[in-house]
């Protein structure tokens, strides 16, 4: 009931109290984000860029999410929102949806010559570089792969998205990446972007926020900039 009985008293408190603005054009801020390897690859350079061309005064503070989503930093201020992928976050948080991703396979370009995808038997049979990132908040690509019976041969394991093609670069092999991470690599001549042997479907990304911050009107204004880039993205 948190979030409902903050958002009443908010309501409540501004009948008294003249709501205060926030002009970006002028406005003087840090922000502190605690973002997810994918949204740091995905979505945090191009809202730098339009956070600087519309509230050029404006800066964010982006550190990585921990292992566990904490409430209390969100309530305490000690981080304005979180952006990640959250299964099971604390009820007091609000979480909203912001985009939907799907996965692409990235393989050396001399592996696999001449194929428009990968078949199951390659998929099954080529090493591969697995991302396993930090704390509960996991990609679950692998729980997605044992439910529609695909197997992996892992010989290696790193923790950051943009370690794995580099890796690749190396071994050769194959990376299973988030459709948007791997298209960082698009125009790269040394990679090729492949479709996996099946539908691996899409998983959800999120920004995470605690209704204490309701009101706040810088914190509006930026979480109307992350919708705006995630769309355009």
């Amino acid at each position: 009931m948190a979030p409902e009985i903050s958002e009443a008293l908010d309501k409540l408190r501004h009948v008294f109290e003249e709501r205060p603005r926030f002009n970006p054009a002028t406005a003087r801020r840090n922000f502190r984000i605690a973002a997810s390897t994918y949204f740091e690859c995905v979505v945090i350079p191009a809202l730098m860029a339009r956070v600087n061309s519309i509230a050029p005064q404006v800066s964010l503070a982006v550190e990585p999410l921990g292992p566990d989503l904490d409430s209390r930093a969100l309530a305490a201020g000690e981080f304005n929102l979180a952006l990640g992928r959250f299964d099971n976050a604390p009820e007091s948080l609000v979480i909203t949806p912001l985009m939907k991703d799907g996965f692409v396979c990235l393989v050396r370009k001399d592996v696999l010559p001449g194929q428009s995808a990968v078949t199951r038997e390659q998929y099954e049979s080529l090493p591969h570089v697995a991302i396993s990132l930090p704390g509960k908040w996991r990609t679950g690509l692998g729980h997605t792969l044992g439910s529609v019976g695909l197997k992996r041969h892992v010989a290696l394991t790193v923790s950051h998205f943009l370690a794995a093609p580099l890796a690749v670069a190396e071994i050769g092999g194959i990376v299973t990446l988030p459709a948007r991470v791997a298209e960082i690599f698009r125009n790269d001549p040394n990679f090729r972007l492949l479709p996996p042997p099946v539908d691996l479907g899409k998983f959800p990304m999120q920004v995470a926020w605690h209704p204490l911050h309701r009101a706040d009107p810088g914190h509006v204004w930026l979480r109307d900039v992350i919708n705006e880039v995630c769309r355009s993205v």
